[in-house]
């Protein structure tokens, strides 16, 4: 059931694209700002 979501969810980013990138990159800003705050 999870690796199904996972999958499902992947296909899902592959499907959108740029808006699949685009949240990608966004939550990459987010965590490596969460980072630099925390640490």
């Amino acid at each position: 059931m999870i690796d199904g979501s996972g999958i499902m969810m992947v296909d899902y980013i592959e499907w959108n694209g740029k808006m699949g990138q685009e949240m990608f990159i966004l939550s990459h800003f987010i965590f490596d700002l969460l980072f630099l705050l925390g640490g």
